[in-house]
């Protein structure tokens, strides 16, 4: 018989040809997919607790629709409300800049002309402009999306696991069910982690603004923790702001200590120190592993690699303690002793052995022996929506 005589093995061949070929073609759109899906997986619990107690899936699905797009859209509302509230004293910056800048720093005077800078950032924010206003209608499909894929996945959540429950056999089933389980816990503690790492930056910058006497040292704080959401820049463009800003008026220490000061504890200190020990607590990853991830994801697929890349390693970690477990099975089926002899059943054993002097076969990974329960979407409400 020949390989492709085989039923399985022809769909499954054809299943990993056509999903090259998706991916291929639905790249531009495959990240808003994921961060739907990550979603879906923390609003969940909630929609089975507003289904027990008496409301429709429909309505419990709209209404968690509604908060996950109303906290999406909540984390730019501020930084457009402070940017709208201050735009005063920025136009009044731009307007009165001087065309030639002169500060004294070690004993020197030091001049630069802004005459051949004001074209540089004329035609620099004129790009902007119209990158944004070409961005816009993508950006505003995508959300389309977004909220339609959440509606969708919590109107009908368990559609998507019995499809892929009745492709495989049962002991793949069991392997899955690891997976969704590392799936869940690890996003709760990522986005717990990311909302955490948020207001602490808020915190740290508040007193540190404060100290530095900008009247304004909330709303600052505010823009801080809110761009800790952006990767590898965050929070620091704030920093780097208010120093240009001091440096163009003059004040060459007021600049340097809101570098020192800025960098170190409100660019640095929540990154890199912060963020990890977090991570360790809430998403149960090691610190090192969940900085590689969230590094090695930014890097390679943007900003939301914060949250993929952290989740891939902990799915691989997964991967290896299954892998270890099924080791460990095997070995041990292998040691196991034979049938007795019949001849020599009936023969009394020797007196130092009893019943204790073989060891119980290892217990299974905790992971694979949870996978026995029923996946949080089994529940009977979910099977009476279907």
């Amino acid at each position: 018989m020949s390989w492709f005589d085989d039923r399985r093995r022809r769909l499954g061949f054809a299943f990993v040809l056509v999903s090259i070929v998706s991916l291929y073609v639905l790249w531009q759109i495959v990240w808003t997919v994921f961060f739907a899906l990550t979603f879906v997986y923390l609003l969940y619990p909630w929609r089975r607790e507003l289904v027990d107690h008496g409301l429709r899936p429909r309505l419990a699905a709209a209404a968690l629709t509604v908060v996950a797009s109303v906290g999406v859209v909540g984390l730019f509302i501020p930084v457009l409300v402070v940017i709208y509230q201050r735009r005063g004293p920025f136009l009044d910056f731009l307007r009165d800049a001087p065309e030639v800048i002169e500060f004294s720093f070690g004993g020197f005077t030091y001049a630069y002309e802004l005459v051949g800078l004001v074209p540089i950032v004329r035609d620099a924010l004129s790009d902007l402009a119209v990158d944004v206003a070409s961005a816009a209608p993508i950006l505003a499909m995508k959300v389309f999306l977004f909220v339609f894929l959440v509606y969708a996945l919590l109107y009908k959540p368990g559609g998507v696991r019995a499809l892929l429950f009745r492709t495989v056999p049962g002991d793949v089933q069991e392997e899955l069910m690891a997976y969704h389980e590392r799936t869940r816990e690890t996003l709760y503690g990522l986005y717990f982690v990311q909302a955490a790492t948020g207001v602490l930056t808020f915190l740290i910058a508040l007193p540190v603004f404060a100290m530095l006497g900008y009247e304004a040292f909330f709303s600052i704080a505010v823009i801080a923790g809110i761009l800790q959401f952006v990767p590898i820049l965050g929070p620091s463009v704030v920093v780097v702001a208010i120093a240009v800003v001091e440096v163009a008026a003059g004040d060459v220490p007021q600049a340097i200590l809101v570098v020192v000061l800025g960098l170190t504890l409100i660019g640095f200190l929540p990154d890199a120190v912060l963020r990890p020990r977090l991570a360790k607590h809430s998403a149960g990853m090691p610190a090192s592993l969940y900085f590689v991830g969230f590094l090695g994801g930014v890097f390679t697929v943007g900003p939301i690699g914060i949250i993929a890349g952290p989740l891939v390693l902990s799915l691989l970690v997964q991967t290896v303690e299954l892998f270890a477990s099924g080791v460990e099975e095997r070995d041990w089926l292998e040691l196991e002793p034979a049938d007795p002899d019949p001849d020599v059943a009936d023969e009394d054993p020797p007196e130092d052995v009893g019943p204790d002097a073989i060891d119980d076969p290892p217990h299974g990974d905790p992971s694979i022996d949870s996978a026995s329960e029923p996946i949080d979407g089994a529940s009977e409400s979910d099977s009476a929506d279907d």
